[in-house]
C-alpha cells in the first residue's frame, strides 16, 4: 500500500488536477492507496476543496490543522496518520510530477528504503535557483550532514524510515534534514521540477534565511564552536596590536593617541561579547521551548479516517 502525504497551503485550484493525476498514475500500476491532504490553515480555504474529494473518494484522508503550523510540521502531522508500507511525500502546487512514483516504487523494491527526486531541471528563476542554492549552502556550512539544493521533500519513504522519523520530536523540523541523518540506504531519481500551477512560494529570501539559522541553531552545536574560534582570533589580533603599540613606542617614541583607537576598540569588544552571548540566549531559548513539550501541530477536523 503506498500513502501520498501532502501539506497544503496557497494553491486550492491545483487539488483536483494533483487527485487526478495521482488516482491515474497508482491506478495504472495497480496499487492500493490512500492520499492525504492536510491543510495548514490556507488563507485560501482549501478545506473546502479537500472535503469535496473526501466525499467522493473514500481513499482520500483530509487532516484540518487549526491554525498555520509550518509546512515541515503539517508533513509531521500526515506521516503519523500514514498507513501505507511506503509513503510518497509530494508539494500540492504540481511542481512534484506524480508521473515519477512508478520510478520510486521500482527503486524500493530493489531494496532502498529512501528514494528521493534529484531535481536536474527547474522551472524557476534564476533568483529562486539562487536562494535555494544559498540555503543549503548555509544548512551546509552549519550542519554535519550533507545536504544538495537539487533534494526537496519529495520522494519515496519505507515505513521503517517514517517511524523511526516519528519518534523525533525536535521542535524545529526541516524533513530532508532529518532524512538525510537518519541515514538510511538511499536512492535519487532525476527529475524536471514543473513550474509552479498557482500562488506563489511561502519562502522569500529572508524567511529561507530565518529557517536556515533556526535548523542550524536546533540541530548543530557549530554556531557556539565559531563563537568560541571567533572570540580567539579577536583576542590574538589584540594582542598583536597591542605588540605592535608597544614596539613603536620603544622604537620610534610614539603611541597613538586620541579616543578614537579607544572607542572603536571598546565598542568592537562590546559588540563582540553581546554577540556570542546573543548565541548563547539563542541556544537556551530553543532548550526552553523544547522542554516545554507542546505538540507540533493541532488538528481540527479528519475525513475519513
Amino acid at each position: 500500500m503506498i500513502s501520498v502525504v501532502i501539506p497544503v497551503y496557497g494553491a486550492p485550484n491545483t487539488l483536483n488536477e494533483l487527485y487526478d493525476r495521482l488516482v491515474s498514475t497508482l491506478e495504472q500500476e495497480q496499487q492500493k492507496f490512500e492520499l492525504i491532504f492536510v491543510n495548514d490553515f490556507c488563507p485560501k480555504n482549501s478545506w473546502l476543496g479537500i472535503e469535496k474529494l473526501c466525499q467522493n473518494d473514500s481513499r482520500v484522508k483530509g487532516i484540518n490543522l487549526v491554525r498555520n503550523f509550518g509546512q515541515h510540521n503539517a508533513i509531521a502531522c500526515g506521516l503519523s496518520m500514514a498507513k501505507g508500507d511506503f509513503i510518497v511525500v509530494m508539494d500540492c502546487d504540481l511542481q512534484d510530477d506524480p508521473i515519477y512514483i512508478p520510478s520510486f516504487i521500482k527503486m524500493a523494491n530493489e531494496g532502498y528504503e529512501v528514494v528521493v527526486a534529484r531535481r536536474k531541471t527547474k522551472k524557476v528563476s534564476f533568483f529562486k535557483k539562487f536562494q535555494s542554492w544559498l540555503f543549503y549552502k548555509l544548512l551546509k556550512i552549519f550542519l554535519d550532514v550533507h545536504l544538495s539544493h537539487e533534494i526537496g521533500n519529495y520522494g519515496l519513504y519505507s515505513k521503517r524510515v517514517i517511524n523511526e522519523l516519528n519518534k523525533i520530536q525536535d521542535r524545529v523540523r526541516f524533513f530532508p534534514y532529518l532524512i538525510s541523518w537518519m541515514g538510511f540506504k538511499t536512492a535519487y531519481i532525476d527529475v524536471t521540477q514543473n513550474s509552479r500551477e498557482e500562488g506563489k512560494s511561502s519562502y522569500n529570501f529572508l524567511s529561507l534565511l530565518r529557517l536556515a539559522f533556526e535548523v542550524s541553531i536546533s540541530s548543530s552545536s557549530r554556531p557556539l564552536v565559531w563563537s568560541i574560534y571567533l572570540g580567539i582570533f579577536c583576542s590574538l589580533a589584540s594582542f598583536l596590536i597591542g605588540i605592535i603599540f608597544i614596539s613603536r613606542y620603544f622604537i620610534y617614541g610614539t603611541a597613538p593617541s586620541g579616543w578614537t583607537s579607544l572607542s572603536v576598540t571598546i565598542l568592537f569588544s562590546t559588540g563582540l561579547i553581546l554577540f556570542n552571548i546573543g548565541i548563547l540566549g539563542i541556544y537556551i531559548a530553543r532548550v526552553f521551548e523544547q522542554g516545554k513539550q507542546r505538540p507540533l501541530y493541532i488538528v481540527r477536523d479528519i475525513l475519513n479516517n
